[in-house]
């Protein structure tokens, strides 16, 4: 299993788990990012009480603020065809 050591302070995190990150950080829920990726909400909780450990978080809030400060929010980590969703919605409404 691959691991991305982004810095000293980053923690392990594999190419899954940053997805998954990046997938809770942008959905409106624990269901829509379960949706997005294809696996049930059991597993998405899970997994995200696995990168907050893993980031030395006390919850999920305090380890998605630590994940921007230290890079780890991207679109790019999204699932395809979701990247560009995000991406475009920078630029501001459609008119």
């Amino acid at each position: 299993m691959s691991t991305h050591h982004f810095n000293d302070t980053s923690g392990p995190l594999t190419h899954r788990q940053l997805e998954i990150l990046n997938c809770l950080v942008a959905a409106s829920d624990q269901n829509e990012a379960a949706v997005w990726l294809g696996i049930t909400p059991t597993q998405i909780g899970r997994q995200k009480n696995k990168i907050t450990e893993l980031l030395g978080a006390e919850n999920f809030v305090q380890a998605a603020i630590l994940a921007h400060e230290r890079g780890l929010i991207s679109p790019r980590a999204l699932p395809f065809g979701l990247a560009e969703r995000f991406d475009n919605s920078a630029t501001g409404p459609e008119r």
